[in-house]
């Protein structure tokens, strides 16, 4: 779907009309415009979303002071939010310091993260219409001003949501490597820090 498309929908749920771009002269194309990228970018932030992760390795930085035994790197310009150092899961130790990130790998370092440079066409459909759904929450304050169909529609919202992060979550098999390589696993012991399953077992 198109930004356009999208857009539409949210006002369809408002039981207003469509606009055929945003550079009509209405209060529906003006709020439009106003909110699509901010909820696509909320939206984005909220979950790994399988559709705008990438993988890259990183630019290490130079002439920067930072504690010993720790490197800084430079993160893409399109990065929303860093979900994990490969590999995934490893617990490698990190931190996101404004642009960039703070770690201990000294030669490499390779990130799994959210990109906000996708194109709404390449959205999946539960995504596109989760998208229209919040952006006719935000609109509808200003276009309709009854805080009915406002909550109603946030309403709608929180259920939508939860089923696009499920159905998202089962594009991979990420979920089964843990069963797969059972030694590979961490648990958390009484003083915070991780175990590794072996012996962890040897505790009970």
């Amino acid at each position: 779907m198109s930004k356009i498309a999208i857009c539409n929908i949210a006002l369809a749920a408002l039981g207003e009309d469509s606009i055929r771009s945003f550079d009509e002269q209405n209060k529906r194309a003006r709020m439009a415009e106003v909110f699509f990228t901010p909820v696509q970018k909320y939206l984005l932030s909220q979950y790994d979303w399988s559709f705008a992760r990438k993988f890259v390795s990183l630019q290490k930085l130079s002439g920067v002071e930072v504690p010993d035994g720790y490197y800084l790197y430079q993160l893409p310009s399109d990065c929303e939010r860093v979900r994990d150092l490969w590999p995934k899961g490893s617990k490698q130790w990190w931190d996101v310091h404004g642009d960039t990130l703070m770690c201990k790998q000294s030669d490499e370092a390779y990130i799994y993260y959210t990109s906000t440079n996708i194109d709404p066409t390449k959205f999946p459909a539960p995504f596109a219409m989760l998208t229209a759904t919040l952006l006719a929450v935000k609109m509808s304050p200003a276009i309709t001003q009854d805080y009915k169909v406002t909550n109603s529609l946030f309403s709608q919202y929180k259920n939508e949501v939860k089923e696009c992060w499920a159905g998202d979550a089962n594009t991979s098999n990420d979920h089964i490597s843990a069963d797969n390589s059972p030694q590979g696993d961490s648990f958390v012991n009484p003083e915070g820090s991780f175990l590794p399953v072996d012996e962890y077992n040897g505790r009970l």
